[in-house]
Order: C-alpha cells, then structure tokens, then sequence
C-alpha cells in the first residue's frame, strides 16, 4: 500500500441541497383553497345522537334523521323538525311557567320580609314605651 492510498477521503457523495421545509398550515388558507385541498364539504353538518344520524340541510334550516328513514324502508330522509319543534315548545312553555311561579316566589318571600320587619319595628318600639313606662 502506498502512503496516498492511506490518507485518501473515503469515498463520499456530495450532499444535496436543503429543501425548503412547506408545510400546509390550515390556519393560512382560506375555506375555498382549504375545501380544495384537504377535499372538506361543508355543504352538510352530520351528527350522530344516541344510535340516531341527524344531518342539517342550510337551505331549509331543518334537521333531517337518518335513522327514521332507513328503519322504515324508504330512502327518503324523516323530517325530524316537527317532533323537535312540539319540543321545543313544551320546554318554551315549562320554562315560562317556571318564571311566573319564581317571580311570584320572590313577591310572596319580599311581602314576608315586610310583615318581619315591621313586626319587628313594633316589638322594639313596645320594648322601648314598656322600659319608659317603668
């Protein structure tokens, strides 16, 4: 062996050139560009409640259920909105009910701390006459 075999480099590949690191950040598109890209559909909001599916159509502003639908055999989506609404309505109707019954409470409890307060009044005012009086 010779004295340049043993001080040679050993065999090495040129390094390539550092990429420029691209990330796709959600956060610097907007929602047409982030649809596009990351194939999003806004177009239905999807739920799933219990063992029911409920999807909300933007043009009608209704909920649809999926389930009803395909339990009773047709393709078609069950209207859920009537159902939610008599909801809706009895729980609108229970909580006036609540109110009325919680603001009659506090005229009943404002009306009891009068009558204590002025019985209390009068029982200070005959202690007061009582110890003149003796």
């Amino acid at each position: 062996m010779s004295t340049s075999s043993l001080f040679r480099k050993p065999f090495a590949p040129k390094k390539a050139p550092q990429r420029e690191a691209t990330t796709i950040s959600p956060l610097q598109l907007d929602a047409s560009e982030r649809s596009r890209e990351f194939l999003l559909d806004y177009t239905y909001a999807h739920m799933k409640i219990g063992s029911n599916y409920f999807t909300f159509d933007p043009e009608t502003g209704d909920w649809y259920n999926e389930s009803v639908g395909e339990q009773h055999g047709n393709k078609s989506k069950a209207k859920v909105m009537t159902s939610l609404s008599k909801d809706a309505q009895k729980i609108q109707k229970e909580n006036l009910q609540l109110q009325e019954e919680n603001n009659l409470l506090k005229v009943k409890n404002e009306i009891l701390l009068d009558m204590v307060a002025e019985i209390c009044s009068e029982y200070s005012l005959e202690n007061k006459n009582n110890k003149r009086n003796n």
